[in-house]
This record gives structure tokens, C-alpha cells and sequence, in this order.
């Protein structure tokens, strides 16, 4: 009997809408304690009395982390069971933020979020919790609404950053998702039955150290190659052992027998193609969102600020948070009839539009509102046909592991792109003075919509999928057909699993 057959027989339609709703919420928590900083990082840099460099180094070494911890915590859930390994991240990803939210220099600030990267695991697990609890036919659907909580999830963090600071205090940035995670935490325990799908092998540790090495030398040589000169040793170093690093990973990942990261699963046209979409548009996510309220911020004193209070200023993002919900909710429900490849082409064209716009059309509030619209749309449409796209690539027990991977991306891009957008606005920083000239946000957004550009020619390199294809795949009818690269025998289930949420 499958696992997804066991699903039904033991898994009641109220307990899975529980275990929906507390997968929702973790998926919430994580995406929305990580926006959380992103619009604070001016008060970042003055609270903790560091650059703006430093500051930017309290978002990136939480995406660095999740980056190396995401895929280790999808393969011990594998191993020890995905509910208990989901509750261990939940637990240690309350651990820091609890050391974050009473830091008052750098270093332990960072040791804390680094420590909350663990909750990055939240998603994959979340996915594999999914396919092991639920019938098929509603694997696909819940997936995309999870991918789509996540989007809307970082939006809505900046959003409320504004007034948490302004009402209750800098700190309680961290100490809300930290009483949330400890609450989440305790309800998976209780709700989440345990795990009846275990994986045997081992982690690979020494692939995972070598992932997380050559992307903070990476990252380092990004960040810091403006202000040190991108000639000089320190930053032709960085990017020589990162490269280096990272070839030897790959080496190492091809070789293992259970690897951290299967790159062979990536080998398929669809999946090597969706994951270099959700690279760059990942890229994009939390450098507009970080940017564009700095931006809003600056006095008018400057040429193109507004002079907004921190409040204000994430209200300015909730066109982003409605649009990528919306977009994502919708989409979740029309890929069916429409293929999820031009959905996907439209997405990124809407988000490199809206990059544009927040380029060279900032003179006004409402330009820049419109942009945060298209900026979201895109976003939360692309997660949303990632989901599809990756069920109709994979065997159904690879689903979880290749969302996680996935997500892995998307994570990857966002510390890239961040540093990146940061490296060129610290560049643009006149001396003397502590707010960088309008050119640095212009360049910066460019540089950040052509590699969203690069997003757009991989989503048009995606096979074609037929309509029959994704009806089958989100409709749980027996499926024989072939997409035009990828075979989708795989979606064949048995019939006995209702169609009960």
C-alpha cells in the first residue's frame, strides 16, 4: 500500500486540515520573521553601530544559513522523520531569534540569525509532511498554496516591521516570531502525526560545509569588492576560493551516494530550467523589497527621498503582499486549463517591469506602489507554477526533495542579489555623507532587472506542457502521455485515494 494510500486510511480530513493550517503558519513564520528585518536595515546599522555593509550582513547570513542548513534538515527528515526533524528546526530557529532579539552588537546578532536559518527547513519538510499525509491529487494544490503563503509572506514582514519598531521597540522584531515559532513548535508536536516515510543513509556534512564555504567567500567578494577595490587581493581571493569551493562541491555531490543536493535530479530540461527562473527571480526578492524602503526613507533633503516614516514606508509595500497572494492564489487555479511554462514567461516579464519602474519611475509614491504591484504579481505567479512544474518533472517521491532543492535556489539568489543591490548603493555613497546619491538605486534596481531578464530566457527554454498533462497531474486522472522532454508516467496513482482535503 503507498504512502499516499495510508495517507487517506490514517489521516482524518479534519487532522489534515490541522496539519495544513500549522504548516501554513510555519510557512508564514519564516518568510515573514526574515522580511521582518529587511525595511529595518538603516536602524540595524544604528542600533547595533555598524555600516551599512554590517547591517546588510544581518539579512544575508540568514540566507546563507538556510542556504547550507535547508537541505540538511530535508535529508535528517528524511532519516529521523520529517515531523520530529520540522519541530527540532522550529525549536532551534526559536533559540535564535531569542539570542538575536537580545543582541546589541554585530557578532551576536549574526551567531543568532544564523542559528534561526535553521527554520528555513520549515518549507521542504512542510512539502514532504504534505506528500506523506495528503492524497495525491491534493499534493500539487496545497503545494502551490504554501509557495504562494511563502511570496505574500516576505511582503507582509515588511509591512509590519514599520509598526512593531514604532510601537513596541527594535527588538520585538525578533521577539514576536520567537513566542510565534515556540507556539508553532509545540502545535506540530501535537498535531503533525509522526512520520510514517524514512529514507535510509547518511548526511553528507562535508558537502554541506563546502556549500556553505564558497558562498560566504562568494558573498564576501560581492558585498565588500566595491569598497575594497574588486582588483585587490582580498576580493580576487574571495572569488577564486569560491569558485574553487564550488567546483569541489559539485565533485563531491556527483560522487556521494546520498548526496546533500541531488544535482542529477537537476539534469531534466524542465527542472534545470524552472530552477534557474526561481534562481534569478529569487535574486530580486528581498533586494526590491530591502532597497525600495530605503529609498522611501531617505530625507527629502535628498533629491528623489520622501522623507517616510518606517511605518509608512512598508505600507508602500503592500501592493507587493496583496499582488503575489492574489497572483499566486489565482494562478494555483488556472494552471489547470493553462500551461504553467507562459504563465511562468508573462510572470517574469511582469517582474522585470516592475524593476523598471522602481529604476527610473520613483518620482512619486504611487509610481513606485505600481511597481510593487508588478514586482509582487510576478513573484507570487512564478512560485505558484514552480510547484506544477516541478510535480510534472519528478516521481512523486521526489516531490518533496525537489521542492526543497528548489527552495534552496530561491535562497541562494536572494543572498546574491542583496549583496549584489547592497554593493552597488554602498558604492554610490558620497563622501561624507550617509545616504547614497539616487544613481546608486538606479543602477542598483538595473542590474537586478537584467538578471531577471536572464530568468526570462530560462522560462522560455521550459518544454512545453501539454493541457492534459497538468489536468492529470492536478486532477489525480491515470496519466500515460509524455510532455515533450520529460516523462510524467510517474502521476499515474491509484484511484482509491479520495479527493477529501
Amino acid at each position: 500500500m503507498t504512502a499516499n494510500v495510508w495517507a487517506d486510511v490514517e489521516t482524518s480530513v479534519a487532522r489534515r486540515r490541522l496539519i495544513l493550517v500549522v504548516l501554513a503558519f510555519g510557512t508564514l513564520l519564516y518568510t515573514v520573521s526574515l522580511a521582518l528585518v529587511t525595511p529595518v536595515l538603516t536602524q540595524v546599522r544604528d542600533n547595533l553601530g555598524t555600516s551599512q555593509d554590517g547591517a546588510t550582513w544581518v539579512l544575508t547570513s540568514y540566507l546563507l544559513s538556510s542556504a547550507a542548513l535547508t537541505p540538511i534538515s530535508g535529508r535528517v527528515g528524511d532519516i529521523i522523520g520529517k515531523k520530529r526533524m520540522l519541530v527540532i528546526a522550529l525549536v532551534v530557529s526559536t533559540l535564535g531569534l531569542g539570542i538575536a532579539a537580545v543582541s546589541t552588537s554585530l557578532a551576536p546578532m549574526i551567531i543568532g540569525r544564523s542559528i534561526q536559518g535553521l527554520g528555513g527547513g520549515i518549507i521542504p519538510l512542510g512539502f514532504g509532511i504534505v506528500r506523506d499525509e495528503f492524497p495525491h491529487d491534493r499534493v500539487g494544490p496545497v503545494v502551490s498554496m504554501l509557495s504562494a503563503i511563502s511570496g505574500a509572506g516576505a511582503a507582509t514582514g515588511v509591512v509590519f516591521a514599520g509598526p512593531i519598531v514604532d510601537g513596541l521597540g527594535y527588538h520585538w522584531l525578533f521577539w514576536l516570531p520567537c513566542m510565534a515559532s515556540a507556539v508553532t513548535a509545540l502545535a506540530a508536536a501535537v498535531v503533525i502525526p509522526p512520520s510514517r516515510v524514512r529514507a535510509p543513509g547518511t548526511v553528507a556534512w562535508g558537502a554541506a560545509l563546502l556549500l556553505a564555504s564558497w558562498l560566504t567567500l562568494l558573498l564576501v567578494a560581492i558585498s565588500q569588492g566595491a569598497r575594497l577595490g574588486w582588483a585587490s587581493a582580498t576580493t580576487l581571493a574571495c572569488l577564486v576560493g569560491g569558485v574553487v569551493l564550488a567546483a569541489t562541491w559539485v565533485v563531491v555531490e556527483l560522487r556521494a551516494r546520498t548526496p546533500l543536493i541531488d544535482l542529477r535530479m537537476l539534469a531534466g530540461t524542465t527542472l534545470w530550467t524552472t530552477n534557474l527562473v526561481t534562481f534569478f527571480c529569487g535574486s530580486a526578492m528581498f533586494a526590491s523589497m530591502a532597497f525600495t524602503t530605503q529609498l522611501t526613507q531617505a530625507p527629502t533633503s535628498q533629491s528623489y527621498g520622501f522623507g517616510l516614516s518606517l511605518t509608512i514606508a512598508g505600507l508602500v509595500q503592500l501592493p507587493a503582499s496583496s499582488f503575489g497572494f492574489v497572483a499566486g492564489m489565482t494562478i494555483a487555479r488556472l494552471v489547470p486549463p493553462l500551461d504553467p511554462k507562459w504563465i511562468t514567461v508573462v510572470a517574469v516579464g511582469l517582474l522585470s517591469t516592475g524593476l523598471l519602474g522602481l529604476a527610473f519611475a520613483h518620482d512619486a509614491l504611487w509610481h513606485i506602489c505600481v511597481s510593487n504591484a508588478l514586482v509582487g504579481a510576478g513573484l507570487g505567479a512564478v512560485g505558484a507554477c514552480q510547484a506544477t512544474l516541478i510535480s510534472l518533472a519528478v516521481r512523486r517521491e521526489e516531490t518533496g526533495a525537489a521542492n526543497g532543492v528548489s527552495m534552496t535556489i530561491r535562497v541562494i539568489g536572494g543572498a546574491i542579489g542583496t549583496a549584489v543591490m547592497s554593493s552597488i548603493v554602498a558604492a554610490h555613497i558620497p563622501a561624507g555623507s550617509t545616504y547614497p546619491s539616487e544613481s546608486g538605486y538606479t543602477v542598483g534596481f538595473v542590474v537586478i532587472a537584467m538578471t531577471v531578464a536572464l530568468g526570462l530566457l530560462a522560462a522560455l527554454a521550459i518544454p512545453r506542457v501539454r493541457r492534459e498533462s497538468v489536468v492529470a497531474a492536478t486532477e489525480h486522472d491515470p496519466l500515460h502521455h509524455q510532455m515533450d522532454v520529460v516523462p510524467v508516467e510517474a502521476l499515474a496513482t491509484d484511484t482509491t485515494a479520495r479527493r477529501d482535503l
